[in-house]
C-alpha cells in the first residue's frame, strides 16, 4: 500500500522538454523544405530562412537531445514527435555531408557545339560552381546557380545585360559574388572537345552595384583525365578600372577533351567578399 501511494504521489517530469525538441524539430524540417524549393520560389530569399548552412545539424542534434530527455515526461507526444522530426534532419544533413563528399563524377551535361562556338554564359548554370572542400556546409559546397536564395553564401547569376560601373551596358554577363568566409569559388564547366583554331575569349568587369569588385580572375584547363594542361591565364578586376579582355589560345588542344573552370579570388588574399561580372565569355574559333 505504502509503495502505491508513493508511486502515486511521487512528482512527475514536466513535458516541456518534448516540446522543445518538437519546435526544434519543426525548424529543422521547415529549412530542408525551404532548402528543397529554393530554386523555384525566389519569395523565401530572407536572411531568417538561411537554413542550408549547419543549422540541420545544430537544431537537430538540440532537438534529438530535448526530445531524449522528454521521453521520461509524462506526456512523452511531444518528445516521441521531436525525437522523429530531429532524426530525420540529422539524416538529411548526414546525406547531403556524404553526398558532396562523394568523388567528383563525369559530368552528365556536356557542351555541345553551337553556331558561333560554345556560350558560356548560357551554359553557367550546367557548371559546378564550388568552395574548397574544407569549406564543406550542411548543403555541401556548392554554390546554387540562379537563386538569390542564399546570398550570403555566395551569387552566380547568368543574366541577359548588365550596366558596368563605367556607364556601358553589356550582355550576357555571368554575376559571381564569393562570400566572405571563404578563399575563393571556383566553376568547373563540362567536358567539350576542343575545336581546331578555338580561343576562350571574355571581358571581366564591375556591375554599377558591385562596389567590392576587387577579384583576381584565374582561367584553368584540365584534360578529361583530370590532368592539367598547363594551359591558362589569369586577369586582376577593380571596381574603378575599365574591363579587361582575356583571350585564351586552346588550338594546340584540338581533338582533346578537357574541362574549363573559373577560379575567383578576392585581390587582398584575405577571404574577403569580391564580386565580378564575366562578360559575353565564349570558345569559339578564332577569325
Amino acid at each position: 500500500m505504502g509503495d502505491t501511494m508513493d508511486t502515486n504521489t511521487r512528482p512527475k517530469r514536466k513535458s516541456v522538454s518534448g516540446w522543445i525538441a518538437l519546435v526544434l524539430g519543426c525548424l529543422t524540417v521547415l529549412g530542408i523544405v525551404l532548402s528543397l524549393i529554393a530554386g523555384y520560389a525566389s519569395i523565401f530569399d530572407l536572411p531568417l530562412f538561411c537554413f542550408e548552412t549547419c543549422s540541420p545539424l545544430i537544431t537537430g542534434l538540440a532537438g534529438l537531445v530535448f526530445g531524449l530527455f522528454g521521453l521520461r515526461a509524462a506526456k512523452r507526444r511531444p518528445a516521441i514527435a521531436g525525437v522523429i522530426l530531429n532524426s530525420l534532419g540529422l539524416v538529411y544533413f548526414l546525406g547531403a555531408l556524404i553526398w558532396s563528399a562523394r568523388p567528383a563524377a563525369e559530368p552528365v551535361a556536356r557542351l555541345t557545339p553551337q553556331p558561333g562556338g560554345y556560350d558560356m554564359a548560357a551554359y553557367a548554370c550546367q557548371a559546378s560552381w564550388y568552395y574548397p572542400s574544407y569549406s564543406i556546409t550542411a548543403s555541401g559546397n556548392s554554390v546554387l546557380c540562379g537563386s538569390k536564395l542564399l546570398q550570403s553564401n555566395g551569387l552566380v547569376l547568368p543574366l541577359e545585360t548588365v550596366v558596368l560601373s563605367n556607364g556601358e551596358s553589356v550582355g550576357p554577363v555571368i554575376w559571381i559574388e564569393k562570400a566572405g568566409d571563404k578563399e575563393f569559388l571556383a566553376g568547373q564547366y563540362p567536358v567539350f572537345e576542343v575545336q581546331p583554331d578555338d580561343h576562350f575569349t571574355a571581358r571581366l568587369g564591375c556591375a554599377q552595384d558591385q562596389p567590392q569588385c576587387n577579384a583576381d580572375v584565374s582561367v584553368h584547363v584540365s584534360y578529361e583525365s583530370g590532368l592539367t594542361t598547363q594551359k591558362g591565364t589569369d586577369a586582376l578586376v577593380r571596381y574603378d578600372q575599365p574591363p579587361v579582355d582575356i583571350d585564351l589560345d586552346l588550338s594546340s588542344l584540338a581533338g582533346e577533351r578537357v574541362y574549363l573552370s573559373l577560379h575567383i579570388y578576392p585581390v587582398n588574399q584575405d577571404g574577403s567578399t569580391c564580386q565580378v561580372t564575366i562578360i559575353a565569355p565564349r570558345i569559339s574559333a578564332h577569325p
